[in-house]
């Protein structure tokens, strides 16, 4: 892994080129700094914040992905590696940066990878749905383990992050520990239940005439600098774990999910279809279980026990 200084500077060298061909008129470059790039690097965030001090400030970087979309990550910490894949519409930087999880992970000794999955965060947010097909982010996941040598990891996943991680784990023989965080029984269903609806509403013009959900849903991708359309196609894309393939997961996994969290359903059936699992319910819902130690203090323990 490189020090956190080598890859600050390596990605201050590279933004500094990108913005120079964009500044040229380069063909495949947004044409306004505040445009995402072909490529899927927004290099003008907001208010003059541009890529690379949100990089610098935490410690992120980027990789080329099997499909040339960039995957922006955190790599960070040393011992063994423990891949953090987050929630839907989330980022590394709300799901595990800012509730401390990562500090508390590279205290207990640990290498945390994070990427900003694909559609999400400061990484690539393609608009075809085909690019969100076969099993991309898994792929993406698959990429950057690849390019980084990582020969085994832990696999932490929250809500539609705890399903890339099970099927990480049901297709790449990498994954050691398994952490099914913030989901439950409706882990099997081939799309989670309100995905199509929440996807229309977020495709549509304006807020009139959408429900309740759907400009919930709106106003909180807002909030987390979220794109409308890569969202939607995130929904529609969708891929639950076939119940008969629950039994194939035989890696050591801890179902991780908040005691008052009814968007996932019960977990009792998922437990009891795993070989190898044991439930832990911390206090708090879907959105507020990870910012509460406990959360924490269950993961830790889980990845550190005998």
């Amino acid at each position: 892994m490189a020090e956190p200084g080598r890859r600050q500077i390596i990605a201050a060298a590279i933004v500094a080129g990108l913005i120079l061909l964009n500044a040229l008129g380069t063909p495949g470059m947004a044409d306004d700094a505040d445009k995402t790039t072909e490529q899927g690097l927004d290099l003008d965030l907001r208010g003059g914040v541009t890529l690379f001090h949100e990089l610098a400030r935490y410690d992120m970087t980027w990789h080329t992905s099997f499909d040339d979309a960039n995957i922006v990550y955190l790599d960070k910490g040393e011992g063994p590696v423990v891949l953090l894949l987050h929630g839907y519409a989330s980022s590394v930087l709300g799901n595990w940066i800012s509730p401390r999880i990562v500090e508390a992970l590279v205290d207990a000794g640990f290498r945390v990878i994070a990427p900003d999955l694909r559609g999400h965060g400061f990484s690539h947010k393609p608009h075809d749905a085909e690019a969100y097909l076969d099993h991309a982010m898994v792929r993406d996941c698959q990429s950057l383990l690849d390019a980084l040598q990582v020969e085994r990891t832990h696999v932490v996943g929250y809500s539609m992050g705890a399903t890339i991680a099970m099927w990480f784990a049901l297709k790449d023989p990498r994954a050691d520990r398994l952490v099914i965080a913030g989901h439950g029984d409706t882990i099997t269903l081939d799309k989670w239940t309100d995905a199509d609806h929440v996807a229309a509403g977020l495709l549509a013009s304006s807020e009139e005439g959408l429900d309740e959900t759907q400009i919930g849903y709106r106003r909180f991708i807002e909030k987390e600098q979220g794109d409308f359309v890569a969202m939607a196609r995130v929904a529609e894309t969708d891929q639950g774990i076939p119940q008969e393939m629950l039994a194939q997961v035989d890696e050591p996994t801890l179902i991780l999910t908040g005691m008052d969290d009814d968007m996932v359903g019960p977990v009792d059936g998922l437990a009891n279809a795993l070989p190898n699992a044991r439930v832990v319910r911390p206090p708090g819902d879907h959105l507020t279980a990870p910012a509460l130690p406990e959360f924490t203090e269950a993961l830790v323990a889980f990845l550190t026990s005998d």
